[in-house]
């Protein structure tokens, strides 16, 4: 179990601040409260970046659980930019195109996750499956031709739940987690995933603020 104690803290302050819309006024003490002691404790801004690559055909078509996962994903990533913010976290997508080719040499590539270099099933303490994909069967060449109608495409397993689509919240969680890590480096050092905390943002990568 990863250990977080002040870091969660800021998380869940930071968290609160966007979910109510509350806003505290500082005392008559000058004690800073809200997001501006989040940010007072966060330092210069730092960069969390969010990979996602997935089947994209010629004409930009992709199956129907990565179209599900890019409207979750889109959505989590304007939460987390939120929920960030006073903490002077910046959020970035990166959005990777695999073709159909080379989803055929390793399908299991499509709809992956990373946060901050670090795969979404190590973030959620996850498994990954694979279950039938009808739905990239028609975009992968040989595959009809072989007579196979469905291809067996990723899952995260998280207990008896099986995600096919990988919902917003799998990915604020993670998120979360990560950023959680950045805010206080030296906690990450034992408690990171892959032990690996951070990744450099690409350039012309989507910045959701």
């Amino acid at each position: 179990m990863r250990k977080y104690t002040k870091t969660a803290a800021l998380i869940i302050l930071a968290v609160l601040t966007v979910v109510t819309g509350c806003t505290q006024e500082a005392g008559e003490s000058g004690v800073k409260t809200g997001g501006e002691a989040a940010v007072a404790a966060a330092g210069p801004a730092k960069a969390l970046c969010v990979k996602w690559q997935r089947l994209v055909d010629q004409s930009g078509q992709t199956c129907g659980r990565c179209g599900l996962t890019g409207t979750e994903m889109r959505k989590a990533i304007d939460l987390l930019a939120k929920a960030l913010e006073p903490l002077n976290i910046d959020v970035f997508l990166n959005e990777v195109s695999l073709s159909p080719a080379e989803c055929a040499e390793d399908i299991s590539q499509s709809n992956r996750i990373w946060i901050a270099g670090v795969g979404l099933e190590e973030w959620l303490d996850a498994r990954v499956g694979a279950s039938q994909c009808e739905g990239c069967c028609e975009y992968m060449k040989g595959c009809v031709e072989a007579e196979r109608r469905t291809v067996d495409c990723r899952t995260v397993i998280i207990g008896e739940r099986v995600y096919e689509a990988i919902p917003a919240e799998l990915v604020l969680k993670a998120g979360l987690l990560a950023a959680a890590e950045m805010v206080l480096p030296e906690e990450a050092s034992s408690c990171c995933p892959g032990g690996a905390c951070s990744e450099p943002c690409k350039p012309g990568v989507f910045k959701s603020r």
